[in-house]
């Protein structure tokens, strides 16, 4: 499974590229973005060389391009195109109120993560939407 994170904090990509690799997910390429156009322009790297990304992870508040216009970009460019759709899941700070539930269903976001509230279980939370397992937990 190809992955793609795409956010503009750095050290958040650190930490969670690290809590993932812990997990030692089989099969799983976990790769980062930092930014909005870096993200795009991987997705669609990635696309053209035949080597798509199972699942993307956005951030909403990127500057210049931000986690909407990516999630927009990225199912236009699926239009008409064969094969399956990327899996698409937010991840942000901002307030649950702030987010578009109309973003979320008009480009097929599976899951919306928010930090703080949800980072205790982030990390278990991403790597049970990747695998479909519940028994997903750091490797000893």
């Amino acid at each position: 499974m190809r992955v793609l994170y795409v956010d503009d904090n750095s050290t958040l990509c650190d930490i969670i590229r690290t809590a993932v690799e812990l997990r030692k997910l089989p099969d799983v390429d976990f790769v980062i973005a930092e930014g909005g156009k870096q993200g795009f322009d991987a997705f669609f790297d990635a696309k053209v060389a035949g080597k798509p990304f199972d699942a993307v992870l956005i951030d909403i508040a990127m500057p210049n391009l931000d986690g909407y216009t990516l999630a927009r970009l990225i199912r236009t460019l699926e239009l008409g195109r064969l094969g399956k759709p990327s899996r698409l899941a937010f991840i942000t700070a901002h307030g649950r109120d702030m987010v578009s539930s109309y973003e979320i269903e008009a480009n097929k976001v599976e899951f919306c993560w928010f930090r703080p509230d949800d980072m205790p279980n982030l990390i278990d939370n991403i790597c049970q939407w990747l695998t479909g397992s519940p028994d997903c937990k750091e490797d000893e």
